[in-house]
């Protein structure tokens, strides 16, 4: 009565928060907690991908759009949205991992996650600017020539959008936000807010196809 009346919208507040803030995806939140109240993993990564779909796909979108349009880096979009959702197509249909698998790789990126975020807090810890957004690699590391490693950025970040859809999406409903980020700093050699940001709305459009 009282956990199905306040529990649920609360984490579902707080899943959001944590998802619209950095990118690691609401499902970080709810897989885990739903499991403990005996909702079956599959339940609970399909209940993360409808809400990842809305909150970042949707919601987050617009209120970047509204408050900061130049955060969004649409150039890279497409080599993040159309391999995932190829990837997303096939393992949605066909996933190959037993429960038991999806369980031990839930918890191999919740280890990746925390390893990412301790070192962005670390990193961030250390500077002075109050206004800096959540990164783990300085903004004046990126290298923005876009001369001739593109295509070597284009068909890495392709390879792991497709890989993202393909595994981790189907089978624990979270990865995409978080891998887009990793792709975007270290591939991509994005600016800090632009890769959190192109991050969160990526991880909520890549789990439309999944969702639909």
């Amino acid at each position: 009565g009282v956990l199905s009346a306040w529990g649920m919208p609360m984490l579902g507040i707080c899943s959001a928060s944590l998802a619209n803030a950095v990118p690691v995806g609401g499902g970080i939140v709810f897989v885990p907690v739903l499991g403990l109240f005996g909702v079956k993993l599959e339940l609970g990564t399909a209940f993360a991908v409808a809400t990842m779909t809305f909150g970042n796909g949707v919601f987050g979108f617009l209120s970047w759009l509204k408050k900061d349009p130049s955060s969004i880096v649409w150039g890279i979009v497409p080599y993040a949205v159309l391999p995932a959702w190829a990837g997303a197509a096939y393992g949605t249909y066909y996933p190959f991992l037993t429960p038991t698998e999806s369980r031990h790789l839930f918890s191999l990126f919740c280890v990746l996650v925390a390893l990412v975020v301790g070192r962005g807090i670390y990193r961030n810890g250390r500077s002075h600017d109050t206004c800096q957004t959540f990164s783990i690699v300085d903004d004046d590391e990126g290298d923005h020539d876009s001369g001739g490693g593109t295509r070597r950025r284009s068909l890495l970040a392709s390879l792991s959008a497709f890989f993202v859809g393909l595994v981790l999406v189907p089978h624990i409903g979270i990865g995409n936000a978080m891998t887009t980020f990793l792709v975007c700093t270290f591939v991509w050699r994005l600016p800090a807010k632009k890769s959190v940001v192109t991050g969160i709305l990526v991880g909520g459009w890549t789990s439309f196809l999944p969702f639909i």
